[in-house]
């Protein structure tokens, strides 16, 4: 399942959420077993901080965004991380750093080991890119995962200097083959397309390229069919079930809507013919 948000930058690269790592709590608990001896109330506090982010798998993480790509980030193998929970890491930044500060010097100067507040610091950055819209989230439901998406395809038509014939289609994934539609190449944006193009010799081939943008929809589910796999099966649990459901539900709607628009087209044309009809019977009185 993949994620129920990423972050999206300016040029509409994504970068999928993911948690990066703060402090070994064994690391934390050897400074506090150090501080019990001077009983500083900044290493204390400094302490707090840190046991106020994510705990797990023995160590303290902070809310932050993978590299940013042209294709669209998910974490099908890491799972989900909600939004909420990586902003309930950014509350107070600032004072997280300044801990971080006072943990750093305090274990150089018993030499307990070496530490890095750059994770901090990067969450920091993040933080400012969303406050100043540099970057924004968008959230993943079942229906724009799953059963609606656009898309972006490269179209060329051109006379072939060589055989004299017209040549058109999409480019597929095979090389240089043109293609209909439904096997046409596809890509996650428009800034996909141009890294993709970029010092390509399609460029050097074709006098022009179309790029073609491309509304992908879910009709509906077909067919399963059993495989070998060991894995316990999850898709009567999937969010496909919630996206052809959706679908479903919008094809009856529309469905009825329709119904609706032509009981009442018969209905004007009802009206039409008594207001015909209705003179003539005034003048026969």
């Amino acid at each position: 399942m993949s994620t129920t948000f990423r972050f999206v930058d300016s040029t509409d690269r994504t970068a999928a959420p993911k948690w990066d790592r703060v402090f070994h709590d064994s690391d934390l608990k050897l400074i506090e077993e150090r501080n019990a001896k001077d009983q500083r109330a900044d290493v204390l506090n400094a302490i707090a901080d840190i046991r106020a982010l994510r705990f797990d798998k023995e160590c303290w993480w902070i809310g932050a965004a993978g590299d940013f790509g042209t294709k669209t980030q998910v974490r099908d193998v890491a799972g989900p991380i909600e939004e909420h929970d990586i902003r309930e890491t950014w509350t107070n930044i600032p004072s997280l750093l300044e801990s971080m500060k006072v943990l750093k010097n305090y274990a150089k100067v018993h030499r307990l080991f070496s530490m890095s507040d750059l994770e901090v610091k990067r969450a920091k950055r993040l933080l400012q890119k969303l406050d100043s819209g540099l970057i924004r989230i968008e959230q993943v439901t079942a229906v724009n995962e799953f059963a609606r998406a656009e898309s972006y395809a490269l179209f060329v038509a051109y006379d072939n200097s060589y055989s004299k014939r017209r040549m058109e289609g999409y480019l597929g994934n095979g090389g240089m083959t043109l293609v209909p539609l439904q096997r046409a190449r596809m890509f996650d944006s428009e800034t996909a397309v141009q890294k993709f193009l970029k010092g390509h010799y399609f460029l050097k081939h074709y006098p022009k390229i179309q790029v073609v943008k491309i509304q992908l929809n879910m009709i509906g589910l077909t067919n399963i069919y059993e495989g070998g796999g060991s894995n316990v099966d999850r898709l009567s649990e999937s969010r496909i079930q919630h996206a052809a459901a959706f679908v479903q539900k919008e094809n009856l709607e529309q469905a009825l809507l329709n119904a609706s628009k032509e009981r009442l087209l018969e209905r004007v044309k009802e009206i039409d013919v008594q207001e015909d009809i209705t003179p003539t019977v005034k003048r026969r009185m």
